[in-house]
């Protein structure tokens, strides 16, 4: 997944003069006296965001802004023109191939608070609260945040540690039976590198356990698999040649984590796969040339 470390703001402040808290102060919305009133409160609790996010075998206190949390969701749900500006900013104008949560390929589309706006909605506009998702780690976290079973916070903040980076993934593909093409069986097996401690791979283990991420992973290769099956039916090319070019484009760096290069890879090394799509472009040759149309001389 990706390292977004670089992204935590350290000062409370965001790339303009006034950080988002300003914004919202300075805007005309007809509560922001309101919010005024609880300025003070506000710039404390920022202070203490990172001891939360990262005491991440404690269960953080209950919030004291619960009456405050129409009127704080307020300034993220009817943000005021300029801060609006910013949400929309970093909801739509990033960079992001992947879901920084899942790893999922696709473009996040979804900004979604890592603490629960609806139980600590002091951190409704504040942006290192605020992630890029994908719409399914959106619906797994929503209000979910610590496990009493495990003694731990259910997922891991990108903007706050790099673990997510160092999750490579395998991918096996087995058949039930000879014609069962389109019936694959995916093992799917998420590796570490070596040196990862025993606490991070149990935060790791969570992540992925919580956010169902073998389940997404299975549904998106089922999907991608199809197609390519697809493909060779339909296509006048021979599929493992793309296959090996994506491959090429983007398992670059050693970075592993991508589904579709976990699956390329699977299917390019798949002897039973492999010979299927041979079988598919000798079907092709052969139909080629019964197509030629003969055309027969006659003396004059």
């Amino acid at each position: 997944m990706l390292d977004l470390t670089s992204m935590k703001i350290n000062d409370n402040n965001d790339n303009n003069d006034n950080g988002w808290l300003e914004l919202a102060l300075s805007s005309n919305k007809d509560n922001v006296k309101n919010l005024i009133e609880i300025k003070d409160r506000l710039i404390l609790a920022y202070k203490n965001y990172e001891n939360i996010i990262t005491e991440y075998t404690t269960n953080p206190i209950k919030s004291t802004f619960l009456q405050e949390r129409e009127l704080l969701k307020s300034f993220y749900e009817k943000a005021p023109k300029n801060l609006n500006r910013n949400l929309l900013e970093q909801r739509n104008e990033h960079l992001f191939e992947q879901c920084p949560f899942c790893g999922r390929p696709c473009k996040p589309s979804i900004l979604d608070h890592f603490l629960p706006k609806d139980l600590w909605p002091e951190f409704c506009i504040f942006p290192n609260n605020l992630v890029s998702q994908c719409d399914k780690c959106s619906t797994k976290k929503w209000s979910h945040y610590y496990s009493d079973i495990d003694n731990s916070v259910k997922f891991i903040h990108p903007k706050f540690f790099n673990l997510l980076q160092y999750i490579g993934i395998q991918i096996e593909i087995n058949f039930p039976s000879p014609e069962s093409i389109k019936q694959p069986d995916f093992i799917i097996t998420f590796t570490l590198p070596r040196g990862i401690n025993i606490n991070d791979k149990k935060r790791l283990s969570l992540h992925i356990k919580y956010l169902d991420i073998k389940t997404h992973i299975r549904e998106y290769i089922t999907e991608n698999y199809l197609y390519w099956l697809r493909v060779s039916e339909q296509k006048r090319y021979y599929v493992p040649d793309s296959l090996n070019q994506r491959i090429k484009e983007s398992y670059t760096g050693g970075n592993n984590n991508r589904w579709d290069v976990a699956l390329y890879l699977a299917m390019i090394n798949n002897d039973f796969i492999i010979n299927h799509f041979d079988s598919i472009e000798i079907k092709k040759e052969i139909q080629d040339h019964s197509d030629i149309k003969l055309e027969i001389l006659t003396e004059e």
